[in-house]
């Protein structure tokens, strides 16, 4: 009998053990698929840090399904990427089902930048709702249009495009990609199988 039970407790163990392997193997995987946002963007930079400081220099992937929101939150979830890079981790961005909007830059935050074969990307200007007096409303739109150079160069630098080319594209409508046309223009490696 105690043999038996030996054995079961083996197993046991043996199952927990590589359940918490398993667990671990994944645990660096972030799945981003709500809109870009204050809270989404804390939410997200609040896991990632963690885990970058429980395992300096791993590998993470963040998994993108969005229809994008707020640049600004988008921009610091962004620059936050790009630290985690520079603190050795190696970053794969992977968008499925749709990066639209904010979620197309934020792909372009990966050492390696992958897309789902089913998956479509949509770039288009900045939006912007201003109420209020002309000065504030001018004021307004002038930081929305630094806001856009912004998203432009970012979207430039690791494309075949120039600003030029993609703010052409987008210029008064959304430009919808499926995965074939987003590898080609560059603004991801490779098609994720």
């Amino acid at each position: 009998l105690s043999l038996v039970r030996a054995r079961l407790e083996l197993a046991e163990l043996e199952r927990s053990h590589a359940e918490a392997g398993a667990a671990a193997k994944h645990a660096r995987v972030y799945f981003f698929s709500r809109q870009v946002n204050k809270k989404s963007v804390a939410e997200t930079i609040d896991t990632l840090g963690l885990w970058s400081r429980r395992d300096p220099e791993a590998e993470m992937r963040l998994v993108i399904n969005t229809l994008g929101g707020d640049v600004v939150h988008g921009l610091a979830l962004y620059d936050f990427l790009g630290e985690l890079r520079a603190l050795g981790h190696r970053l794969t961005t992977v968008a499925i089902g749709q990066a639209a909007s904010f979620g197309a830059v934020l792909l372009q935050a990966g050492d390696q930048r992958l897309i789902g074969r089913n998956a479509s990307v949509l770039l288009h200007e900045v939006s912007v709702g201003v109420v209020g007096k002309l000065t504030a409303i001018e004021d307004r739109i002038e930081f929305s249009r630094s806001l856009q150079q912004r998203l432009l160069a970012i979207l430039a630098s690791r494309s075949t495009l120039s600003v030029e080319e993609i703010a052409a594209q987008w210029s008064r409508k959304d430009w919808w990609l499926t995965a074939e046309e987003v590898v080609a223009l560059g603004l991801a490696d490779a098609i994720s199988t």
